[in-house]
C-alpha cells in the first residue's frame, strides 16, 4: 500500500525513531498509493509535536492526496484545533477544496467541533464556500443540528439562504431533520420560511415528514404556511396523513389544514392514510369532516384503496361513516373488485355484508370472481360463489370464461373449485379457445392435469382447428407434448391449415419436440412446410373483430421488421435471444377489436392494466393506453402506445394478427414492442 518507515513511526508515535529517520534520509514528502503523507497521518492524529518536527525537516505544508485532501483538512475532519492553527500558521490554505468540493471549514462543522470552526473563520475561511454539490458549511451544520456552529458561521457572515444544487436552504435542511432549536435560529436571522427545493417541498412539509412535533408547532406559530403544496400537490397534511401521525394531523388541522385538500391526482389525506392503514388518523379525519366518498381524478376513492391494501379495520371505519360500498372508479371498479384481486379475504366478507354487488363488472368486462381466478386467490373465489357470484358470467372479452383465466395464469386449485361449483370447464371463447387450451398455451401442466382429472377432453379444437397438442407443440412445451402423448391424443391432427403438432415444433425449431413426435411414430409433416419457412407480410384489408392473445416482445431500438418470420423463435414469450438482440419477456395481452373500439387487459412487469384505443383501418395503425389497475395511490403509470397493424401470411401462423410499434410512459420514449396473436383472423371471421 506504500506505506514507509516513517509513516509507521509516526502512526505509532514514536518520537525517537522518527528523528532517527529523518536524520538518516528518510523522504518527509513519501506518498502512499493513496496519496497519504506522513504529514497527512500526524495532522489526523493530532500529533503536533510530530508534526512540528515533518514541518521543520521540509514537509509541504499543503501536499494533497488523490482526492485532494491536505493535512490541514484531515486536522479539521477530526476537529484537531490545535493542528490547524498551526499549519494555518505556517502558510496552509484555508479556503482549499478537496476533489469533492468540501472545504476544511465544512468538514470541521460535519465533526461537529466548534473550536475547529472558530480557528478556521479567524484564520479566514469562506463562509460562502460551497461544495461541487451546492452544500455550504452552515447547510452542514443545519443538517445535522449543530447550533452553536449555526451561530458562529452566521455571525461570521454565512448567507442564511444559500442554496443547494437540488434548491435546498439550510432552514430545509434543518426541518427535514427536525432541529427545532436550529430551526428557530434560522427563521430569527430572516430565513424564508417558504422557500422550497426543486420539487416544491416546503420547511414546514419536511418538519411533518421528519415528525417532529416541536419543529412542526415552531414553523405554524412563526406563520408558515399550512396549505403549501409541491409541485406534485403535496401539503403537509398529506405527508402527515400518510405517516400515520396523528398528532402532527390534529396540529395541521387545528391550524387551518384543509381536510380534504387535494395533490394533481385527486387524492386528498384521507386516501393517504388509508393507503398505509392509518385508521386513527382515518378517523380523525373523518371527525373533522372529511369527505368519505370523494374521489381522485380517476374516481378513486378511499375505499378503494383501503380495500386493495387489505385494511380491514379502516374499510369498517369508512363503510359505518358513509362509504358507498359499490362506488366506483373510472373503470368502473368497486371496492370488492380491488379486495378480491389481492386476496383480501376478511376485506371481501366484510363487503358483502354490506351488500356489494357480487357480479359487477368493470372495465374490460371483469366481476371480482374473474379477477380473483385471473389472480389465483382461492379464499376469494370460494366466498364469491358462496355469495352467489356467477360461474359462468354474461360474456366479456369476446367469451373469455373464469376457468380461461384461472388456466391462462397457472391456477390449478382454482380451476377445480370452479368445477365443483358449476363452471363449465370446455366453455369456449368466440375464437373456439378452452381452458385447456390456454393451459397448453402458457405450459401449465399442473392445469392440464386437473383439467383431465375431471374430465375435460383433451382434444377439443379452436376455430383454427388447433388442438391443445400443436399449441403446446407450437410453444415448445415437451413435458405438455408427452403428457398428451401418453393420454392418447391423436398426433396426426391437421388444422385448417394443413399443420399438425409435428409441422408447428418444426418451424418453429423445438428440435426436442420434433424428435419426441417422430420417435412416437408420427407422419412427417404436410407438404411444403419446412423448417424456417417464411411468414410474407401482408396489410390488414378489414377490421380484425374479435379477441387477439398474445405476449409482448420488447425491441432494441434500431429494430424495425416487417411482418415476421415464421421460424423466428423469439416470438414464444419464453425466449431470449442475445444474438438478435429481441428480448421475450413474460408479458401478456387480450386485444379486443371492434370496429373503431380496442379495449382489453394484460399482464406485464409493473402489473395488471386495461387497454383502451382507437383503429384506424385507413392507415392499419391503433392506438391505446395500458392504465395500471391496483397501483398505489400516488401511482401514475401509464403506458401510450401506437401500434403498426398486420397480418401474417405464411407458415403456421398464417392469420394471426401482428401489432408493432413504440410505447411511451407519461410522454416519454419507453420501449418499441411486437406483438403476435395466438388467434388467427380466418378461423375469427
Amino acid at each position: 500500500d506504500g506505506w514507509s518507515a516513517l509513516m509507521i513511526a509516526c502512526q505509532e508515535n514514536h518520537v525517537a525513531i522518527v528523528e532517527f529517520l529523518l536524520q538518516r534520509g528518510a523522504r518527509v514528502d513519501h506518498q502512499t498509493k493513496t496519496g497519504w503523507s506522513a504529514l497527512h497521518k500526524c495532522a489526523l492524529d493530532g500529533r503536533l509535536h510530530l508534526l512540528k518536527r515533518l514541518l521543520e525537516a521540509g514537509a509541504t505544508v499543503d501536499i494533497e492526496q488523490d482526492d485532494k485532501r491536505t493535512p490541514l483538512m484531515s486536522a479539521a475532519s477530526n476537529g484537531n484545533a490545535d493542528i490547524v492553527k498551526h499549519l494555518a500558521s505556517q502558510g496552509a490554505d484555508v479556503n482549499h477544496a478537496q476533489e469533492d468540493g468540501w472545504s476544511a471549514l465544512m468538514l470541521a462543522c460535519q465533526k461537529g467541533s466548534l473550536e475547529t470552526v472558530d480557528v478556521l473563520l479567524e484564520a479566514g475561511a469562506k463562509v460562502d464556500h460551497q461544495s461541487k454539490s451546492g452544500w455550504s458549511a452552515l447547510f452542514k451544520a443545519a443538517w445535522d443540528g449543530r447550533l452553536e456552529i449555526c451561530r458562529s458561521v452566521v455571525q461570521a457572515g454565512a448567507p442564511i439562504d444559500l442554496k443547494d444544487e437540488l434548491q435546498w436552504t439550510p432552514l430545509l435542511g434543518a426541518s427535514h431533520n427536525g432541529h427545532k432549536e436550529v430551526v428557530q435560529f434560522l427563521v430569527e436571522n430572516g430565513a424564508d420560511m417558504e422557500a422550497t427545493e426543486k420539487e416544491g417541498w416546503s420547511a414546514l412539509t419536511f418538519a411533518c415528514q421528519s415528525g417532529s412535533f416541536p419543529t412542526t408547532e415552531y414553523l405554524l406559530g412563526a406563520g408558515a404556511e399550512v396549505n403549501h403544496q409541491s409541485r406534485t400537490g403535496w401539503s403537509p397534511l398529506h405527508k402527515s396523513a400518510w405517516d400515520g401521525s396523528t398528532d402532527l394531523v390534529r396540529l395541521l388541522i387545528d391550524s387551518g389544514a384543509k381536510v380534504d385538500i387535494q395533490e394533481e391526482a385527486g387524492y386528498t389525506p384521507l386516501h393517504n392514510a388509508c393507503d398505509n392503514g392509518h385508521m386513527a388518523v382515518a378517523q380523525l379525519l373523518l371527525q373533522e369532516n372529511a369527505s368519505v366518498n370523494r374521489g381522485s381524478k380517476k374516481g378513486v376513492v378511499a375505499l378503494h384503496i383501503a380495500a386493495q391494501n387489505g385494511h380491514l379495520e379502516v374499510v369498517d371505519v369508512l363503510l359505518q361513516r358513509g362509504a358507498a360500498v359499490d362506488a366506483s372508479c373510472k373503470r368502473e371498479a368497486a371496492a370488492l373488485h380491488f379486495a378480491a384481486q389481492n386476496g383480501h379475504l376478511d376485506v371481501v366478507n366484510l363487503l358483502l355484508e354490506h351488500g356489494a354487488t357480487v357480479d359487477a363488472a368493470c372495465q374490460p368486462g371483469f366481476t371480482p370472481l374473474l379477477l380473483a381466478c385471473w389472480r389465483g386467490q382461492r379464499s376469494c373465489v370460494e366466498a364469491l360463489l358462496q355469495a352467489g357470484a356467477s360461474t359462468n358470467p354474461p360474456k366479456q372479452m369476446n367469451g373469455l370464461s373464469p376457468c380461461q383465466l384461472a388456466a391462462d395464469r397457472g391456477h390449478p386449485a382454482v380451476v377445480e373449485i370452479m368445477f365443483k361449483r358449476g363452471a363449465l370447464l370446455e366453455a369456449a371463447d368466440e375464437a373456439g379457445e378452452t381452458a385447456v387450451q390456454a393451459a397448453a398455451h402458457k405450459g401449465h401442466l399442473d392445469v392440464a392435469t386437473v383439467l383431465a382429472e375431471l374430465g375435460c377432453s383433451l382434444c377439443v379444437q379452436n376455430k383454427a382447428g388447433d388442438t391443445p397438442l400443436i399449441s403446446a407443440a407450437s410453444e415448445g412445451h415437451m413435458d405438455f407434448v408427452k403428457f398428451f402423448l401418453d393420454k392418447g391424443v391423436d398426433a396426426s391432427h391437421k388444422n385448417k391449415s394443413g399443420h399438425t403438432a409435428l409441422s408447428a415444433a418444426l418451424e418453429f425449431g423445438h428440435e426436442d419436440v420434433v424428435e419426441a413426435l417422430k420417435q412416437w411414430g408420427v407422419a412427417a409433416p404436410c407438404e411444403g412446410v419446412e423448417s424456417g419457412t417464411p411468414a410474407e407480410p401482408t396489410d390488414v384489408t378489414a377490421v380484425p373483430n374479435g379477441a387477439w392473445d398474445g405476449a409482448w416482445e420488447r425491441l432494441p431500438d434500431e429494430h424495425r421488421t416487417e411482418l415476421p418470420d415464421s421460424s423466428d423463435t423469439s416470438a414464444k414469450s419464453s425466449t431470449k435471444s442475445t444474438e438478435s438482440g429481441t428480448e421475450s419477456v413474460p408479458m401478456w395481452n387480450r386485444f379486443v377489436f371492434e370496429g373503431e373500439k380496442v379495449i382489453g387487459f394484460g399482464h406485464d412487469a409493473v402489473g395488471d392494466y386495461a387497454v383502451a384505443g382507437t383503429l384506424d383501418l385507413a392507415t392499419a395503425t391503433c392506438k391505446w393506453t395500458k392504465d395500471y389497475i391496483g397501483l398505489p395511490a400516488d401511482a401514475t403509470d401509464k403506458h401510450e402506445l401506437d401500434g403498426r397493424l398486420g397480418v401474417v401470411a405464411g407458415g403456421f401462423r398464417a392469420g394471426c394478427v401482428f401489432l408493432e410499434g413504440e410505447g411511451k410512459v407519461k410522454g416519454d420514449k419507453a420501449v418499441k414492442f411486437r406483438l403476435v396473436s395466438r388467434q388467427k383472423m380466418a378461423a375469427n371471421g
